[in-house]
């Protein structure tokens, strides 16, 4: 089953972290001096445009990996956000 990103989506991205959620916003946003991690680095590309962004987060309580990536993939299909990639998940 192969599904696309939407170009169209109010959702710019779906991800998730079993680690510093903090940090890994922060990759996203490109505010930390290291390119070196995958992430979005917005503030690399953004030409200075003026825009909101709202982050909904879940925590989720001592379950596995899998379990999180499950709970991503659905949140994702729901969703079709603009940038990142499906869960690889079946």
């Amino acid at each position: 089953m192969k599904i696309e990103n939407n170009c169209n989506s109010k959702t710019l991205y779906v991800g998730s972290s079993t680690n510093d959620f903090k940090t890994r916003l922060k990759d996203h946003l490109g505010v930390k001096k290291s390119c070196r991690t995958y992430a979005l680095h917005l503030s690399k590309w953004d030409k200075n445009l003026v825009y909101s962004i709202r982050v909904r987060t879940y925590k989720i309580s001592k379950t596995n990996r899998n379990i999180v990536e499950l709970i991503e993939q659905q949140i994702w299909d729901q969703l079709k956000p603009v940038f990142g990639k499906r869960s690889g998940l079946l």
